[in-house]
């Protein structure tokens, strides 16, 4: 049972599972399930012992996996409306899998660009090599994927006793979501997506988690979401070798908040409330996160992306969304982060790069719109957290009036970290700096508050140039 990425998370087309980080809309929904903590239930199935004869007897619909399937079917409450494959198959080969999809969904861009999000923002090592640390987290927690494009899943060979049993009732739960829902259209990778596109993949996850338990435990709410967020952070942190924080969040998270949502629905309607949020997906990761928002079909505010600095291009646009900036905001300011973030109503972020002979440099800057000043009010609050914070906050002036924030911090390696609120508005930028082997600035304070103060400009139009 398991999740990346990154960003509220995004999804490859073809395979669904675990996402490994809501930045990683790259990765994002290419998805396996993570191993979970070990299941307390005993397994019956042993048909993976004899792989050929199983697949075989399955064919012919008989034998322990369609017997499996039949039962996980029932409990779901969604007809088998055809036969799913089951393949075994290395840790190392299945990983290729991932990634050879995510390589043919995903431009390449985006996957550099996701990277630089977060060493801009100090989230990550200054030189940690983002798409190594991705994949090797989930290498260390792959245990299976079911694949859309060849309507099979598949479990790593490594999977023993009670892992196997929980991982095939997951992925069957995915194969039956993709017989009656049509998973690729719904988390195959767009542009500037990201945020719409983790909602469904959570929901996608919440789903199967929850059959999963309904299954395995009896019942769709035996576990809550709160419970097994615990679990399964532990479980990752204890089978990964040391992964920064916002990665085993944002492969975790998917789940958690998936798994809450379905609750609340099946809760008030049973499994066909589930099946009608396939019908209406939630259009955002607020609305996931706040059912009463989803009822009502609160949309994102649409929000003006920050300008482009001169000589640069754009190398990716997109909306964080919701979940995404709870994840940024829980490495600054974790006791605060939920509430912080709760206020979101829409955001748009660039990712920029120029070119000047061999020089490289990077930049990152969002426009996050809140619903009231004082939401925005609180999430300055949490990016400048005492002690933790990105940022240090400057002192009230003497009249004590609260007037619009404008702070930076200068790094001599990832350039300014600077904020502006302005009423229910707050632009944070990082950079731009320069990719050598020794990062160095390519900026200072000054043009970072400019950069930040122009992106809540209501008059400047954005550079819509981009490399793509």
């Amino acid at each position: 049972m398991g999740n990346a990425w990154i960003r509220g998370v995004g999804a490859t087309r073809g395979l669904v599972g675990v996402v490994v980080a809501p930045f990683a809309v790259s990765i994002a929904a290419a998805a396996c399930s993570p191993r979970g903590p070990a299941p307390t239930y005993a397994s019956d199935e042993t048909w993976f012992a004899e792989p050929e004869s199983a697949v075989a007897a399955e064919a012919r619909d008989e034998g322990p996996f369609a017997e499996t399937l039949r039962r996980v079917a029932r409990s779901r409450g969604l007809d088998v409306l055809q036969p799913v494959a089951a393949r075994r198959v290395s840790r190392r080969d299945a990983l290729r899998h991932v990634r050879a999809k995510a390589a043919r969904d995903v431009p390449p861009e985006v996957m550099l660009a996701q990277g630089e999000l977060l060493r801009s923002l100090g989230v990550v090592p200054r030189n940690y090599d983002y798409l190594a640390g991705v994949y090797a987290l989930l290498a260390d927690n792959l245990a299976g994927f079911y694949d859309q494009d060849e309507d099979a899943l598949f479990l790593v060979d490594d999977l023993r006793g009670a892992s196997v049993h929980e991982t095939i009732v997951h992925e069957l739960v995915h194969a039956l979501q993709d017989q009656h829902f049509d998973l690729n259209r719904m988390l195959r990778f767009r542009a500037g997506q990201s945020d719409r596109t983790a909602a469904a993949h959570a929901l996608c996850e919440g789903d199967a988690t929850a059959a999963t338990m309904s299954v395995v435990a009896g019942s769709a709410v035996r576990l809550s979401a709160d419970e097994l967020q615990g679990m399964m952070l532990h479980s990752v942190a204890e089978r990964s070798s040391a992964p920064p924080e916002v990665l085993q969040r944002s492969l975790v998270m998917p789940y958690i908040d998936g798994l809450r949502f379905v609750q609340a629905l099946y809760e008030r309607g049973g499994w066909p409330e589930v099946d009608a949020a396939y019908r209406r997906l939630p259009r955002s990761t607020e609305q996931l996160l706040h059912l009463e928002k989803y009822d009502e079909n609160e949309l994102p505010e649409t929000v003006r992306p920050p300008p482009v600095p001169d000589g640069f291009v754009v190398i990716d646009r997109d909306t964080l969304g919701e979940q995404a900036l709870r994840i940024l905001l829980d490495q600054w300011s974790p006791g605060r982060a939920p509430e912080a973030a709760s206020g979101w109503r829409g955001d748009q972020y660039v990712v920029v790069r120029r070119r000047r002979g061999d020089e490289v440099a990077f930049g990152f800057g969002i426009h996050i719109r809140m619903e009231r000043e004082a939401d925005a009010e609180e999430l300055v609050a949490a990016v400048a957290e005492p002690g933790t914070g990105a940022l240090t906050l400057p002192a009230p002036d003497a009249g004590g009036v609260e007037a619009d924030v404008r702070a930076c911090r200068e790094r001599a390696d990832l350039g300014p970290l600077a904020l502006v609120r302005r009423g229910s508005a707050v632009a944070l930028v990082a950079g731009p700096y320069r990719r050598t082997p020794a990062l160095r600035s390519a900026s200072r304070c000054d043009d970072g508050l400019a950069w930040a103060e122009k992106s809540l400009d209501p008059w400047g139009e954005a550079d819509e140039t981009s490399s793509r």
